[in-house]
């Protein structure tokens, strides 16, 4: 449980596990090293940090997170971990791109459609009863497909 490192939503994972010892040279698969089944361990379950990055969701991870994207942003900009110490003398540049625009983004017809609030809530036309003894409600005219109408 302490590698779990606080984490509020562990995932359980159900199986087995089987390391096997490999000769390089021939490829034959050799004497079992390790064996893991999860039925054997106390919560029945591996039980795994879920790297969930919302805060909301568990903060243990969150702050994890945090603190391994400081310190690789360190690394980039002072060197370090693996990357040369002379990046601290490179230039530093934060630049954010935005793609070109392609026009409004929400369609805002600028005429009123048939389908508006203003014409769904009319009150349903209905006929007298016809022979039959059933009343029928008057047949809508539909829209034909085409251009829209201009306004």
């Amino acid at each position: 449980m302490a590698s779990l490192g606080g984490c509020t939503h562990p995932i359980r994972l159900d199986g087995h596990r089987t390391e096997h010892h490999l000769d390089r040279d021939t490829g034959e698969i050799g004497r079992v090293l390790h064996h893991l089944d999860s039925a054997e361990l106390p919560a029945g379950h591996l039980l795994v940090r879920c790297n969930n990055r919302r805060t909301t969701r568990c903060p243990a991870c969150v702050e994890t997170y945090r603190r391994d994207t400081f310190q690789l942003i360190t690394a980039g900009l002072r060197g370090g971990k693996g990357t040369p110490e002379e990046v601290a003398t490179h230039p530093r540049v934060f630049a954010t791109f935005t793609a070109p625009s392609l026009g409004p983004v929400h369609n805002r017809p600028s005429c009123p459609s048939p389908r508006s609030p203003s014409t769904r809530n009319a009150a349903p036309s209905t006929s007298t009863p016809s022979s039959g003894s059933t009343a029928r409600k008057a047949a809508t005219p539909r829209r034909q497909p085409g251009p829209p109408p201009s306004c």
